[in-house]
């Protein structure tokens, strides 16, 4: 694939194309009390301009994401490396393994969203277009929630009847209907101020309904 550097929904190529057993790193420029200033990615080695981090990001926390798409034979694996192993291309100074950073710079995403705020609000959203498939993937949720050892991951529907607002307190993962979910944060019965993951599944049912 090729690289591509997005912001603010707008994209610009970045790096070199890319393909399997290709390593690619990232780097952040860190600074105490300030956070992330810069943002560099590399390939094999090779590394590519800093991008300074939007504005609005600086001082935030940082969740790492990847996104895999398979091809038409087959799914696609990766293996991420945060410094427990040795690097097949060891980050060039000043930049060091995430693992061997200092405490200060590490939060886990948990205390992030824990700290955010007195009161924990959904952390992620799953949005379905029907109350039926909403129930079905908070059952799905649920059962693998139910199964998990700590941390404990409260999960709720929000597909059907009315919820107050101290209902929808403590809660991380919020399964809706989209009507569910305008009517609950315009009223103020749910914030999102906390999301993170918000997942609109079967969007093009969802498009074709609204």
């Amino acid at each position: 694939g090729k690289g591509f550097w997005s912001t603010a929904g707008s994209f610009e190529e970045y790096g070199e194309a890319f393909g399997p057993g290709d390593v690619i790193g990232s780097y952040l420029h860190l600074a105490e009390g300030k956070g992330v200033s810069t943002v560099s990615f590399s390939k094999n080695g090779k590394m590519f301009a800093s991008k300074p981090l939007p504005p609005h990001m600086k001082g935030a926390v940082l969740f790492p994401a990847i996104l895999l798409q398979g091809g038409p034979g087959g799914g696609a694996s990766l293996t991420v490396n945060f410094g427990s192993q040795p690097f097949t291309h060891p980050p060039q100074t000043p930049y060091i393994a995430l693992n061997n950073s200092p405490a200060f710079f590490n939060q886990s995403s948990r205390e992030a969203y824990l700290s955010a705020s007195s009161q924990r609000d959904p952390l992620a959203v799953i949005v379905e277009p029907t109350v039926e498939m909403a129930k079905q993937t908070f059952d799905c949720i649920a059962d693998l929630c139910r199964k998990l050892p700590q941390p404990t991951i409260h999960v709720q529907l929000l597909g059907s009847g009315k919820r107050s607002r101290d209902a929808v307190e403590n809660v991380d993962i919020l399964v809706a209907t989209m009507g569910k979910l305008q009517h609950a944060a315009t009223s103020g019965e749910v914030s999102l101020s906390q999301v993170r993951l918000f997942i609109l599944d079967e969007a093009d049912k969802l498009i074709s309904n609204h």
